[in-house]
């Protein structure tokens, strides 16, 4: 109303007042920043402009807009107008992201061919993404919700499981994972050879009974082991208890050898009075590949019990009989040899018979010959073997005919 002395308006201007505080900021309660971006205060977002931040939700100091955010502090904003500001302050927590290299995953760096094995990744994330190397077949997982894959290794050699996820929680939301991995043979083959009786006589059998064994717990495939009589013997018979054997290059092939299981080659030869009586089996070739070999040998051997005198002898050259024959000789290094004419003398004597060609073969060598290249008529000699078996020297005599 206005007054003029007495006066005043006669009707009054009302006017209704309001008393406000400014409002409340408003924006997102955490927000969050990545480390490489150096966030400061003035980042902070806010639906509302010009907001004063502060290190309290009252009173409190102002915070400088170039000031750093740091992780896991709590930011109170507030709108002022004059001398007023919001009464209540927007309260923002910071989390700074830290994109730091992922540890590698605790698998094991080295499988068994053969093996199943499990390969776990962090839980929780999403779109996996696994990539298993040919020479592994996954059998479980693998998917793009699965934090896991399941595999079977094939080959023996190098491999890699790979795979990639999205973890929100990382400024760059990509992992990617790369593992490098050995694939070995853990399966074992062990090979056995023996001979049912080590000390035969000449032209008596023997028996080698070879056995294959797969100690462990994975079958081998194309399994295959050499077992070629050597010369001492004659090939009788054979049989097999899996697969084939071929005596005219001695080879036993399999199709598999199971786990802990062993099979055997059984092989009959007759005893000939002279050659090589070692022998040996081993393990040719499987798959996978045995890397174990201390154990892939195996031998088997015999020891003549006497001998076996042939006692004619045709001095003629035509490869029969044409020098006197003792099989079984070169079994005892340690031996002589005398031979004696009708009238008792000596023609002929030498020691470790057969070997280099040191034999009889009708010729005297005794001090009254007068033609050695004549060689010694036809008719009944005598001889005198001695040979050691074992520290003990045996002897064996008897007629010996020359045919001329």
């Amino acid at each position: 109303s206005l007054k003029v002395g007495t006066c005043e308006s006669p009707t009054r201007l009302a006017v209704t007042v309001t008393l406000s505080d400014p409002q409340t900021p408003t924006g997102a309660k955490t927000q969050e920043f990545c480390e490489d971006d150096h966030a400061k205060v003035s980042d902070l977002v806010t639906t509302e402009s010009n907001v004063t931040w502060f290190d309290a939700p009252k009173d409190g100091k102002v915070i400088p807009a170039t000031t750093a955010l740091i992780h896991g502090t709590v930011y109170y904003g507030s709108l002022q107008s004059g001398s007023c500001e919001s009464p209540v302050r927007l309260a923002v927590k910071v989390n700074i992201k830290n994109d730091s290299i992922e540890p590698a995953p605790n698998w094991s760096a080295a499988s068994c061919v053969f093996d199943e094995v499990t390969y776990k990744i962090v839980a929780g994330m999403s779109d996996y993404n696994w990539l298993v190397s040919s020479e592994g077949t996954v059998i479980a997982g693998g998917q793009p919700t699965d934090d896991f894959v399941t595999v079977v290794w094939n080959t023996v050699g190098k491999a890699t499981v790979n795979v990639d996820y999205i973890n929100t929680t990382k400024c760059d939301p990509i992992v990617s994972v790369i593992f490098p991995l050995t694939i070995n043979s853990c399966s074992d083959i062990s090979i056995q050879n023996v001979v049912d009786n080590p000390l035969p006589g000449i032209g008596q059998n023997v028996v080698f009974t070879i056995k294959a064994e797969n100690l462990r717990t994975h079958d081998f495939k194309e399994v295959v082991i050499s077992e070629t009589l050597p010369t001492g013997y004659e090939y009788v018979d054979s049989n097999v208890s899996s697969g084939t054997y071929n005596a005219m290059n001695g080879i036993w092939s399999m199709p598999v050898l199971k786990a802990k299981e062993n099979q055997t080659l059984t092989i009959t030869a007759k005893v000939k009075g002279t050659g090589d009586y070692l022998n040996v089996a081993y393990l040719k070739a499987s798959n996978p590949k045995d890397f174990n070999e201390e154990n892939n040998r195996a031998e088997a051997s015999i020891k003549i019990q006497g001998v076996i005198v042939y006692n004619a002898v045709s001095a003629n050259d035509d490869g029969l009989n044409d020098y006197f024959k003792i099989d079984g000789l070169e079994q005892f290094p340690n031996n002589t040899v005398e031979i004696f004419n009708s009238g008792g003398v000596q023609i002929f004597k030498t020691s470790q018979y057969g070997s280099n060609n040191n034999v009889f073969r009708g010729i005297s060598e005794g001090r009254a010959t007068i033609n050695r290249k004549a060689g010694v008529p036809t008719g009944t000699y005598f001889y005198i073997l001695r040979y050691e078996v074992d520290g003990t020297t045996i002897e064996k005599a008897g007629y010996l005919y020359v045919k001329k």
